[in-house]
């Protein structure tokens, strides 16, 4: 499977360890041991893959405790993220009343 580019998954609000490594000018490896030390806001697709998809939220969180520079992109992909999903990655959705029927 192709890895996503940076900017098409700033455009989801979850972005990937090889994506967070660039914002950051780190290796990959370091941002793994981020994800294993509890740094991000993580889930994987598959149980036993180690594909990480990152909420933009949490990596804004982080830069800003750590003196990173957040690009512009960032902070919107954070708020496309917010707008999306709950911090758990489960999708928002509007509670449906008796009033609101069809």
């Amino acid at each position: 499977m192709p890895r996503r580019s940076l900017a098409y998954n700033l455009k989801r609000g979850v972005i990937t360890p090889p994506n967070i490594a660039e914002l950051a000018g780190v290796s990959t490896p370091t941002v793994y041991k981020w994800i294993h030390r509890g740094y991000f806001s993580t889930y994987k697709q598959m149980p036993d893959s180690n594909e990480y998809h990152i909420s933009a939220k949490s990596v804004v969180e982080f830069f800003e405790k750590n003196a990173f520079a957040i690009p512009p992109a960032l902070k919107e992909a954070a708020e496309i993220f917010s707008a999306k999903y709950n911090d758990d990655f489960t999708l928002k959705i509007a509670s449906v009343t008796s009033s609101d029927s069809i």
